[in-house]
C-alpha cells in the first residue's frame, strides 16, 4: 500500500495472551534472545517447548534495516513457533521507515508480539511477486548491502530491462510487480 499505515487489531475475545517486545538496533547487536526471555516469562513456559498450534509470533521489521533474514534466522533457532508479519517501507524512497510499539516510534528495530489466541488458526504463506518468463542469474553482488551488480554478466538494470522487454530507462517502473493476495484465518473472515 502507498501513503498508509497498517494497523492490526483484536477483541479481548479473540486473543488469551499477548507479549510485545522491542528488539533495537537490528542492524549491530541485535538481541532477540531478551525478547525471548521476556515471551517466557509471560506465558510460564520455554520457547522450546511452546505450544504451535496455540501460540503465534507476529514480527513488524523496519524495512531499511537490512538484517531481516538474520533476525528470522535468529528466532527460527530459538523455537518452533510461527512467526508472520512484513517490513515497514516508505514507497520505495528507501530513506527512512519506522514500526511502532506501545505508543513509540523506532528505526533501525522489530516489534514481536507473541500472540496465544483463543480461537483456533493458521498462518498461510503468500507470494506478493510475480515471476517472469526469463530467469535471471545474479553474477555480482554486494551482499552487505543486499545489492545486485549484475545479472548473466550484463550491468543489473540493463538486464533486467531487457528481461522485460522495456527501455533501460523504463525498467524501475517495472521494479515490483503485485500480486493480490486475500485470505482469511479463523480470527475474522
Amino acid at each position: 500500500m502507498n501513503n498508509s499505515i497498517s494497523a492490526m487489531g483484536f477483541s479481548r475475545e479473540a486473543i488469551e495472551g499477548v507479549c510485545v517486545q522491542v528488539v533495537e538496533d537490528i542492524s549491530g547487536s541485535m538481541d532477540v534472545e531478551k525478547a525471548f526471555t521476556a515471551f517466557e516469562r509471560h506465558f510460564g513456559v520455554s520457547m522450546h517447548d511452546m505450544d504451535t498450534s496455540r501460540h503465534v509470533g507476529i514480527v513488524l521489521v523496519d524495512g531499511l534495516c537490512g538484517k531481516e533474514e538474520k533476525l528470522i534466522d535468529q528466532i527460527g533457532d530459538l523455537t518452533m513457533v510461527n512467526f508472520i508479519g512484513g517490513l515497514a517501507g516508505d514507497n520505495l524512497k528507501f530513506r527512512e521507515t519506522y514500526v511502532y510499539a506501545d505508543g513509540k516510534s523506532y528505526t533501525n528495530a522489530a516489534v514481536l508480539a507473541l500472540v496465544q489466541p483463543l480461537l483456533p488458526f493458521m498462518c498461510l504463506k503468500t507470494q506478493s511477486f510475480l515471476p517472469m518468463s526469463k530467469r535471471l542469474v545474479a553474477t555480482s553482488a554486494n551482499e552487505a548491502s543486499r545489492e545486485v551488480i549484475s545479472f548473466d554478466g550484463k550491468p543489473a538494470a540493463q538486464a533486467y530491462a531487457e528481461a522485460l522487454g522495456v527501455s533501460l530507462g523504463d525498467g524501475s517502473k517495472h521494479f515490483i510487480n503485485f500480486r493480490r493476495t486475500s485470505f482469511c484465518s479463523n480470527f475474522t473472515c
